[in-house]
């Protein structure tokens, strides 16, 4: 049997050579497979160290209703936005629900407060007026790595705001 094996393979050699081109054709294209996964999983790593460096800095913003007190009295409430977050909020831009231009803060650094509102005001009437109607007020800021955020926020109970947080950077 190996010599009638033998004797094919000395008179066909094209026959041979031509077997060994398509297993190199398999091997190279398996080959291949592997680099286009192994390229994938690189790219998906690169984009979460991204991601990691990233969400290092991310402000978070939170709408609270306060009391204000001067000296022992209270003088009012105030709905105020606070940055709970990582990093800065920058270029904080708001609309006060029937207003049709936007407010705007130019920063609200991590652990601290803006007024959006006074709730003895006019505009701080209709704002919490609004707010009962469970409609949203939306803000939207960057962070200092340059990801545009969005809050949405709705009064869920007399105390319960919710939030709806958005990184309009990352739905693409």
């Amino acid at each position: 049997m190996i010599t009638h094996v033998l004797q094919w393979a000395t008179n066909n050699s094209a026959g041979i050579q031509a077997i060994a081109a398509l297993i190199a054709s398999f091997v190279g294209l398996a080959g291949f497979g592997v680099l286009c996964k192994y390229a994938l999983d690189t790219r998906t790593i690169a984009r979460a160290t991204d991601f990691q460096g990233k969400d290092n800095v991310l402000p978070f913003l939170a709408l609270n209703l306060v009391a204000v007190r001067q000296g022992q009295h209270l003088s009012c409430d105030e709905w105020r936005l606070e940055n709970q977050g990582f990093g800065p909020a920058i270029n904080v831009k708001y609309r006060m629900f029937d207003v049709p231009l936007p407010k705007q803060k130019l920063s609200i650094m991590q652990g601290t407060e803006s007024a959006v509102c006074d709730t003895t005001t006019q505009e701080g009437i209709r704002f919490s007026n609004n707010m009962r109607t469970n409609r949203d007020f939306i803000v939207e800021y960057e962070s200092i790595a340059g990801e545009s955020l969005r809050s949405a926020f709705r009064l869920m109970e007399v105390t319960q705001v919710s939030v709806c947080f958005e990184n309009l950077s990352r739905k693409r």
